[in-house]
């Protein structure tokens, strides 16, 4: 396929427009609470149609890891807790 997109990407690409268009106001990210060298990144989210709060941790399109909260300081305290699970990994490997 000589660096187009792949049939995965297509796909990938493919499921990711149809979940936006089925329910584009699903979450709103309101502040990125941290970010690291190596592209990892920590989003706080509000869906608008409840009350929940999610702390989502990225690196690309990759959702490394995500909880919800009933609480906005709640989840943003999770969120420093969970740079430190992260940032030892980026630290060791400069």
């Amino acid at each position: 396929m000589g660096g187009g997109q792949t049939a995965g990407s297509v796909i990938q690409s493919a499921r990711l427009s149809s979940y936006a268009q089925s329910d584009p106001m699903r979450e709103v990210a309101l502040a990125r609470m941290w970010s690291l060298p190596d592209g990892t990144s920590c989003l706080l989210l509000k869906d608008p149609h409840s009350d929940s709060w999610e702390i989502r941790v990225t690196r690309g399109t990759d959702i490394l890891r995500a909880e919800h909260f009933g609480s906005p300081i709640t989840a943003m305290d999770q969120a420093k807790q969970w740079r430190a699970a992260y940032q030892p990994a980026v630290e060791a490997s400069n």
